[in-house]
Parts: structure tokens; C-alpha cells; sequence
């Protein structure tokens, strides 16, 4: 056998099953930790991951949003205008914008979407401002 093709020992493959095991739990963990809803959305919107935050901030289930594309939570107002950002983070491989989605309940929720297409998917951040909203309104009932 050629040294050149030498395999890797048993040993060494459990090390790296090992590495892999644990970063995979540490960003299982970041998932969780992050404060703002994170999703993990396919090349049409279809969710391929969300955190608690998300689930709570919408008032679905997983197994409720796997039945839903993104698109279908986003206020009807703004949809154009999200739909036509998604399609240019294709290109330029990032958004950034404010919109609206709607929860289970039909509240409309003011988020800020920011985000990124990787490969074929898109990395979405949704930053809650309803607390902003609310304090902003209280500021302006105090000027």
C-alpha cells in the first residue's frame, strides 16, 4: 500500500467525530442564546430551523411553521417590498430592512429583518421593536 494513502486510525476519526459533536452543541446552544429570532430558510422561504424565540414571537409550533413559507407571516402591506428584498439578498447576499410579520393571533408585529443568503439558503435575523415602539410612544406623550 502506498504510504501517500494512508487511512486515518479509528482513533482519530472518533477525535474528529468527537470535535464535530461538540461544535455542532455549541451552536445548538448560540441558536438558543440569541435574543432575536433567528430562521434558517431553503431558496423559497421554507423554514429549515428556528429558535424558541421565533416559535414564541409567532405563537407557532415547529411543526406549524414547516407548514408555512416565511413569506406567508409577513404583514400583506409589506410583502412586495420583502419579497423584493429577499430576492436581491441573492445578489447581494444581504437585507437589511424594517417590515412586519403577523403572529398566529393576527397581531402585527414591527421587526427589523437583517440577513444573509448563504449558498442556498438565507440566515434571517428579526429583530422585535415592538418594546421600542412602545417606549418611543411614551417618549413623545412626555414632550
Amino acid at each position: 500500500m502506498d504510504p501517500a494513502m494512508s487511512f486515518p486510525s479509528l482513533q482519530e476519526i472518533k477525535g474528529r467525530v468527537d470535535a464535530l459533536e461538540e461544535e455542532l452543541s455549541l451552536l445548538r446552544s448560540v441558536l438558543e442564546v440569541v435574543q432575536d429570532s433567528l430562521l434558517i430558510l431553503d431558496r423559497k422561504g421554507v423554514f429549515l430551523k428556528a429558535n424558541e424565540k421565533t416559535k414564541a414571537m409567532l405563537g407557532y409550533r415547529w411543526d406549524e411553521l414547516q407548514e408555512r413559507s416565511f413569506l406567508d407571516l409577513i404583514d400583506i402591506e409589506e410583502l412586495s417590498e420583502v419579497r423584493n428584498g429577499l430576492e436581491v439578498a441573492k445578489e447581494s447576499r444581504e437585507v437589511r430592512l424594517m417590515t412586519a410579520v403577523v403572529s398566529r393571533w393576527g397581531e402585527k408585529i414591527p421587526v427589523e429583518l437583517s440577513g444573509r443568503f448563504q449558498g442556498d439558503r438565507f440566515l434571517l435575523l428579526l429583530k422585535d421593536l415592538r418594546e421600542a415602539a412602545r417606549f418611543e410612544g411614551e417618549w413623545e406623550k412626555k414632550k
